[in-house]
């Protein structure tokens, strides 16, 4: 019951971080009055920096997805090949950590807008930081996601073939 629980706190949490995408299509006609927006952005980084709380959200995800493939209990089969598969969901939380921690994570600290008769402009005010430590410890930590997951698979080779052996004598009607 507390495995399933757990699960699906797991999925709600992978569902949060699911990307949306958008299209405007709306069609004007010939005498429509079309106003067209216009960006002014400032990024040393052309875009490769990481929103903030995205960055913490994959920071946590990959931390408790690695502790609960480690911490679940192991007394079947299955439980085995779940933990396999919850620790490989960790990896791509673990990587996008680092990649942040290695480029610039963005923060926004303000944004303000401003209207007059027939123009809007909207300012927002980031500021990028550099968490080359925590890069580093990310490669750390993504190493050791991929080792909890060869971990799991060996554990999982022993207690399958723990298990055939046991049939095996069963068969043969060994105690």
């Amino acid at each position: 019951m507390d495995t399933n629980r757990n699960l699906l706190l797991i999925l709600i949490l992978l569902l949060a971080v699911v990307p949306v995408s958008a299209a405007y299509t709306q069609t004007f006609d010939a005498t429509a009055n079309v106003v067209v927006n216009q960006s002014l952005v400032q990024d040393p980084t052309q875009g490769a920096s990481v929103p903030w709380d995205l960055w913490i959200a994959s920071g946590i995800a990959g931390l408790s997805l690695i502790v609960l493939a480690l911490a679940r209990p192991k007394s079947q089969r299955m439980d085995y090949e779940v933990n396999v598969v919850i620790s490989v969901l960790a990896w791509p939380f673990c990587w996008y950590f680092t990649w942040g921690g290695l480029t610039s994570v963005d923060y926004i600290v303000g944004v303000g807008s401003a209207a007059s008769s027939n123009l809007t402009a909207t300012v927002t005010q980031h500021i990028l930081y550099n968490f080359w430590l925590l890069g580093w410890i990310g490669v750390g930590g993504s190493i050791f996601a991929v080792f909890v997951t060869i971990l799991l698979v060996s554990q999982y080779n022993l207690f399958k073939d723990n298990e055939e052996r046991a049939s095996i004598e069963r068969k043969q009607g060994n105690p």
